[in-house]
């Protein structure tokens, strides 16, 4: 497997379709087309025009990226589970990269990676010098809910097991924390008031759509995120291909929006 091999990264955690060809250690295409539903429909078709655009196939892979989330509980299953397939179909690796590391991907350190979560809340990581590959693999058990009935299953061998990758009551209620937490240095479910007790590096910035204004509460710089985040995920496969990945896992901080009956609980994609 050549180091400058094609990568094809994909994105669909969010209300987008989202992708990025790199090969010779450049893009050489991509797509980011906004898109509500329908991504499960329109990735594939949207992969082969790129690969048409570059004027490559499908055997000409080396790899392939995928954004494990957090975010749109059923999109993040469709990017998974195409990777997954794909990889499969063509003998050629997976690797997940999160949302959040993508992000943080090329910004100074300190930085606070933000996604809009709705509902008021966010997803929140800091990333920093020591913090680079805290959630690198993309292999995360999913969060468990007990009024849902989810339960995770147990982290692959070798699978990265955050230790806060959860939504802390506190936070998730929108009340003031009893004392000065720490940051978040895993994926959290976090709402925005209570990042402004979070005992912060100094130099932090904040990147991520709609974030200045919480970058100017928290007295941070703030960096605009990428157009496209799937050029992130692009360039972290290529970083990580060189050793062994674990498959993509989604990566869920909350339960879907819509579930079956509690005597029938949603069985997640491990």
């Amino acid at each position: 497997m050549p180091p400058d091999g094609a990568i094809l990264a994909f994105d669909t955690s969010g209300p987008f379709c989202a992708a990025a060809l790199r090969a010779g250690g450049r893009i050489v295409s991509q797509r980011n087309e906004p898109m509500p539903k329908g991504q499960a429909e329109r990735l594939i078709p949207m992969l082969e025009e790129m690969l048409a655009e570059a004027g490559l196939g499908w055997p000409d892979l080396a790899a392939l990226a995928v954004c494990t989330g957090p975010g749109n509980f059923t999109g993040v299953r469709i990017g998974v589970a195409a990777a997954r397939g794909l990889a499969l179909g063509l003998g050629v690796p997976a690797i997940g990269v999160t949302g959040l590391e993508a992000l943080a991907h090329g910004a100074p350190r300190p930085v606070l990676a933000c996604l809009d979560a709705r509902r008021g809340q966010l997803y929140a990581q800091l990333f920093g010098e020591n913090l680079e590959h805290v959630a690198s693999s993309g292999a995360h058990p999913p969060v468990a809910h007990s009024d849902t009935g989810m339960r995770p299953p147990a982290p692959q061998a070798g699978a990265f097991a955050p230790t806060r990758a959860v939504a802390c009551p506190h936070e998730a209620a929108g009340s003031e924390p009893d004392e000065t937490q720490p940051p978040p240095a895993t994926p959290e479910l976090t709402a925005p008031d209570a990042l402004e007790a979070r005992d912060w590096p100094d130099g932090l910035s904040v990147t991520g759509a709609g974030m200045k204004g919480l970058a100017a509460r928290l007295g941070a710089r703030f960096l605009p995120p990428p157009a496209n985040p799937c050029i992130a995920i692009a360039a972290l496969a290529a970083e990580r291909r060189a050793t062994p990945q674990p498959r993509p896992a989604p990566l869920y901080l909350r339960p879907a929006d819509a579930t079956p009956r509690a005597e029938a609980p949603p069985v997640l994609l491990p």
